[in-house]
This record gives structure tokens, sequence and C-alpha cells, in this order.
């Protein structure tokens, strides 16, 4: 199973969604590659980045067609996003799921006791595709 996670940024959102899925995959006992990445180019904006110390790795990884190419699904954060996928990578709609999590992320620098709570909303809104990434037989086609 190959899942592409994309975010505006690749900062938080979608680092954070991988790791959720890495986590879940090591409880089903299941083999899941995640490709993760940002939608927008943010050099413009690496004053602001640089000023909340959001890693410079955010810089480094932005959507293009290899990270479709081979996936199974996708996950966008909003239905923007989706619609930019479906229409400039020609990706299916149906395998594209929509987490709908807000562009917030910048509390997680600023206000560390919001972290928790942006954590088990992203838990929450991607515990529903569980059983889609991680099939329960081993045979299971997707």
């Amino acid at each position: 199973m190959l899942v592409s996670v994309f975010c505006d940024s690749n900062v938080v959102r979608s680092i954070l969604v991988a790791k959720i899925l890495k986590k879940e995959a090591r409880r089903r006992n299941k083999n899941i590659k995640i490709l993760t990445a940002g939608i927008r180019n943010h050099k413009d904006s690496s004053l602001i980045y640089k000023l909340l110390k959001i890693p410079c790795y955010a810089f480094t990884n932005s959507v293009h067609s290899d990270h479709l190419s081979m996936a199974d699904y996708c996950i966008v954060m909003d239905q923007r996003r989706a619609r930019a996928i479906n229409q400039k990578y020609n990706f299916p709609k149906e395998k594209i799921k929509c987490l709908d999590i807000k562009d917030n992320y910048y509390l997680h620098y600023l206000f560390p006791p919001f972290k928790k709570k942006f954590d088990e909303e992203a838990y929450k809104k991607l515990s529903p595709f569980f059983d889609l990434f991680f099939p329960k037989s081993s045979d299971a086609s997707v």
C-alpha cells in the first residue's frame, strides 16, 4: 500500500498524518509506504518559518507526478487541494481522501498546549480510513 499525503507546506499536517499511519500500521502488523509533500512553494515565506522555528525540511518536498503515479490513495487536508490533485494530476476522485484539517499548524509552534488537541483531531479524522488503508485480509484488493 502506497499513500501520498499532501498539505500546503509539508510541515505539520502531512507529517503528523504520516506518523499516525505508520503507528497504526505497526499496531495492525501491516506494511505501508507513505510519501509526504507540500502543495505550495513557501520559499517566499521562509522568514516567517524561521521566526516560528519551523524545520527547513518544510521547503524540500513539493508535489510532483511521481507522488501519485504509483499511489493507491492520496490524502489531502481540504477540498480545494483534492480538486487540484484531481485536475492537475488526473488522480481519481474516489482515491482522494480529504481530512478537512485546517491550516492552523502554527499553533504547534506558538502555543504548545494546542499540539495535543491538534494531534487528537488529526487521529479522529484519519481513523475512519484505517480499514481502507489496512485491509483485514492479505489478499484484499485496492
